[in-house]
């Protein structure tokens, strides 16, 4: 009798377990951005940034010129040339620094605007095309979603003026 209950608890185990459905599953929701388009024109509509990136243009050009100078000069020349390219070198690591200072901004700024457009269409993913993603079809790109929203978001953040 025990061997028959006990065998019946098995058998009434087993069939519990197989009728049992797994928990539905969703497929995930995948899509992709172009991140250098998005930081390109975060920069440019950025009076700011796009400063710090002209001046560093600037510099860089500057301290090729004074190197090909003080290479190719006489000594006083060389030496003039020696100090002003110290000093541009110092403008250059504080171009550098601020530099990095609004690329961590905006950077701050696009994924607020990505988690937004996640957020609101219901995306479990976001890839930076070209940045790991080898194809992705124009129907999963959300660039120009996330472009309008961070044109909103600053919009909304820009101060009022009277």
């Amino acid at each position: 009798m025990r061997a028959f209950r006990a065998i019946l608890l098995i058998a009434a185990t087993l069939s519990y377990c197989g009728s049992m459905r797994p928990p539905e599953e969703r497929e995930a929701r995948i899509r992709s951005v172009n991140m250098g388009l998005l930081f390109d024109y975060a920069v440019s509509s950025d009076p700011d940034a796009r400063g710090v990136r002209a001046a560093k243009k600037e510099a860089l050009s500057a301290i090729g010129s004074l190197r090909e100078k003080a290479a190719s000069s006489d000594l006083s020349e060389r030496e003039n040339a020696e100090r002003e390219l110290i000093r541009r070198n110092a403008e250059l690591a504080k171009l550098n620094a601020a530099e990095e200072r609004h690329r961590g901004l905006i950077l701050g700024e696009i994924n607020r605007a990505m988690s937004a457009v996640a957020s609101r269409l219901g995306i479990d993913f976001i890839l930076g095309a070209g940045e790991g993603a080898v194809y992705v079809g124009k129907e999963y790109d959300v660039t120009e979603e996330v472009l309008r929203e961070l044109v909103s978001l600053r919009k909304r953040n820009a101060p009022v003026s009277r």
